[in-house]
């Protein structure tokens, strides 16, 4: 994240001192989130690419974001997880692990210059398709080796909310410029899991909660190409 954040800097400072933006002549732009490239070359995975499309309106922009991933809040969590024997090591557990997820985004925000800059801010509201499955199974707890499998069960949840938003375009060259935002998802999420319990039963889980993300508070570093 250090590493990250001092690019950052450097690309602001460089923007700033070399370029002057003029007034956006144009009406639309597409970019893409490159964030998860940052990732890779610190060593990370690439667990997102996103995607959005800008319309702009004298000083307002709407917003489109399409975002295929494979986050979840929900990641790793045990429905079921017991010993079955502590003396033998073994352990019964029932574990979700997400697998494909779309987020679709729409927003609204108003554009402001202050100096060399033009900022923004406002709001986008949030859909979220989740889809993955729980695996049950008795495993030893020292090796880790699964001693019995008792299936999967593949689930679908949902989620709606809105990220408040404040960004910035740092101009690169006259149709490319870099966005810097920063938001807060509120999110809502509901729906069921299904797992098997140690019993051979299909059971539920609840996934209904309130949540504010603060995982992701740089929402967006996003190339974007203006037409």
């Amino acid at each position: 994240m250090k590493n990250l954040l001092f690019i950052l800097f450097l690309i602001l400072s460089t923007s700033i001192v070399h370029s002057q933006e003029q007034e956006n002549q144009f009406t639309n732009s597409i970019g893409m989130d490159v964030i998860p490239s940052f990732a890779v070359l610190f060593d990370g995975d690439i667990n997102y690419l996103e995607f959005g499309y800008v319309k702009s309106l004298n000083s307002i922009d709407l917003r489109a974001k399409i975002n295929f991933n494979k986050m979840s809040a929900l990641n790793g969590k045990a429905f079921q997880k017991f010993d079955i024997d502590p003396d033998e090591n073994t352990v019964f557990n029932s574990i979700y692990q997400s697998r494909r997820n779309l987020l679709i985004s729409l927003g609204v925000a108003k554009r402001f210059r202050q100096g060399k800059l033009i900022y923004y801010f406002g709001m986008d509201t949030d859909l979220g398709l989740n889809h993955g499955d729980a695996t049950s199974f008795i495993y030893d707890e020292v090796s880790s080796e699964t001693i019995e499998g008792f299936g999967f069960v593949k689930s679908n949840h949902h989620s709606l909310g809105v990220t408040p938003i404040l960004g910035a375009y740092v101009p690169l060259m006259p149709r490319v410029r870099l966005a810097v935002e920063i938001g807060v998802p509120l999110v809502y999420t509901f729906g069921d899991i299904g797992y098997i319990n140690n019993n051979g039963e299909l059971k539920t889980y609840d996934v209904t909660s309130r949540s504010a993300n603060f995982n992701r508070l740089l929402n967006d570093l996003r190339i974007c190409f203006s037409f």
